[in-house]
């Protein structure tokens, strides 16, 4: 046995000093080590106990101590809600489309022929009705399901010229020969990529209201909208790729194996959002976490790329014209949580980083007096990026170049593997990419409206759970995409999607960019 292994409360201490400094250099060693383990299990233990009960705020008050302090409050005690009733088991019926029920209302939509359509041909006379033909279907009001019958009279000629009936062309629907109108198909993909509401939620509801649908006939309405949708994206991602600057972020969403067979694996949602010259928010859909969806997305565009500090995005920074932009967002998080086991060193940091905050709120106040608009596409947002980039060389760089000094200051007394001195090292080795957007006024200090424009994924899949698939997971970036651009618009999501899946399935490619939300908008006189 090795001498520095000897417990000194078991045997005799040996009388060698050379053996004795070895036992004392090991037992110091061990200690350090057990020290730092016990000091990280405490952190993860206070991050455990914050991100359970505590406030998610990182806002620093004006006496520079966290807003985040104090005792965690107590929990109340609440009776769990009840369980919803099992199912009754009831005989399935065969497959096929079910009866629309009689006691919705109904509404006519009669699409006559053209007048020159009504003349007979052969010998000038009025054609006359002899019948009609109907299509039925199932469309949506906010708060009511109906029936639309869209109806196209059969006319003839009344001195029964033969070839001379005729009936009005039937209009395209968003499914061909499906039973969904636009408004229900709106109305399902709002309540899921918007409310936040499964579908088999949805299924309960419509129940209620009379009508039988299925999660599984649900899920098919919004893979053929999606589909519908597919070319109007590719104009949104097009778009979004003319942009100087765009914002990236990704989150993980459970993916299920449709077949069954093998394990659920993590798929990634990300969103790309342009800038205030090309206002849309484009959503890709990915099974992995690979370097190369975004470079796949991203080939062959410059310009600034605002995001976090994934590696992924290494390759895209390698002399292809494009500048990484950080986000001072994360490195105060890294700095909140490394508070709870370091206070004063951290809040140190934390100050610093509210004095950079406090230089963009005072542009964005000073912009609002002025008449200026961040996020306006024209002269407004010229003016305002151009204060903007004025107030930060004179005022975040001296900040900047104070925070720098800080850290080479702070870096000597602080140990590298502590939770501070990681949140030291992001920033250190983040520096430049933290820097950059004072040098340019169109860039934001972090990357929180991608991280916003993912939240309602993350509120989402609290409920959903995971996608059936991968392809499951292609329609859900769809829809997405549309209802967050909708969204950065002020426009009610369920009536631009509808007008959208009632005109997509007549319009041509060339005629797409006119659906584009602000241009949508723009020719509703302001939208609805």
């Amino acid at each position: 046995m090795s001498a520095c292994s000897i417990s000194p409360e078991k045997q005799t201490l040996p009388d060698d000093v050379a053996i004795l400094q070895g036992m004392i250099a090991s037992l110091s060693d061990t200690v350090d080590k057990q020290n730092q383990t016990i000091e990280r299990l405490k952190h993860e233990l206070l991050l455990l106990r914050y991100w359970r009960f505590g406030r998610k705020s990182e806002k620093l008050e004006e006496n520079g101590q966290l807003n985040l302090f104090g005792d965690v409050a107590a929990m109340e005690e609440t009776s769990p809600a009840e369980p919803d009733p099992l199912p009754v088991a009831v005989k399935q019926k065969g497959h096929g489309r079910k009866s629309i029920p009689s006691s919705l209302p109904v509404e006519r939509v009669v699409i006559e022929p053209s007048p020159e359509e009504l003349v007979c041909q052969s010998c000038g006379a009025d054609k006359v009705r002899i019948g009609e033909e109907v299509r039925k279907e199932l469309d949506y009001n906010p708060g009511s399901v109906f029936v639309r019958e869209i109806v196209r009279p059969v006319c003839a000629c009344p001195k029964e010229c033969e070839g001379q009936v005729v009936v009005a062309e039937n209009p395209p629907s968003p499914i061909e020969k499906g039973l969904p109108g636009p408004g229900l198909l709106a109305h399902v993909a709002v309540q899921k990529y918007s409310d936040h509401i499964p579908l088999n939620r949805q299924e309960a509801m419509l129940r209620r209201h009379g009508v039988d649908i299925r999660r599984s006939t649900l899920s098919d309405w919004m893979a053929e909208a999606a589909h519908l949708l597919l070319s109007f994206n590719e104009v949104v991602r097009e778009e979004v790729l003319l942009s100087h600057v765009i914002h990236v972020d990704e989150t993980p969403v459970t993916v299920q194996d449709p077949k069954g067979k093998a394990k659920p694996h993590l798929g990634r949602v990300w969103t790309y959002i342009g800038d205030r010259k090309h206002p849309y928010i484009f959503f890709d859909y990915s099974p992995d976490r690979k370097a190369l969806w975004p470079e796949r997305m991203l080939s062959g565009w410059s310009g600034f790329l605002q995001a976090d500090a994934y590696r992924g995005y290494d390759s895209l920074l390698d002399g292809k014209g494009i500048v990484e932009v950080a986000c001072w967002a994360h490195a105060r998080r890294k700095l909140v949580e490394a508070e709870k086991s370091n206070r004063l060193p951290a809040l140190e940091g934390l100050v610093h980083i509210r004095e950079l905050y406090r230089v963009e709120k005072d542009i964005r106040e000073e912009c609002g007096k002025l008449g200026y608009s961040l996020a306006d596409p024209g002269k407004k947002g010229d003016l305002a990026a151009e204060l903007r980039q004025r107030r930060r060389q004179e005022q975040s760089m001296p900040l900047l170049d104070a925070f720098g000094e800080w850290l080479k200051g702070r870096e000597r007394i602080i140990l590298p593997k502590s939770p501070l001195g990681e949140a030291m090292s992001y920033c250190r080795n983040n520096w430049a990419a933290l820097t950059v957007y004072a040098s340019d006024g169109e860039l934001s200090i972090d990357n929180n409206p991608a991280e916003r424009t993912l939240r309602p994924v993350a509120v989402g899949r609290k409920n959903y759970l995971f996608f059936g698939s991968d392809k499951g997971g292609e329609t859900a970036a769809v829809l997405y995409g549309v209802i967050a651009s909708a969204k950065r618009h002020g426009l009610d999501p369920w009536r631009y999607l509808r007008d959208l899946l009632t005109r997509l399935p007549a319009m041509t490619v060339s005629g797409l960019r006119e659906l584009l939300p602000d241009r949508w908008k723009a020719g509703r006189d302001g939208g609805e």
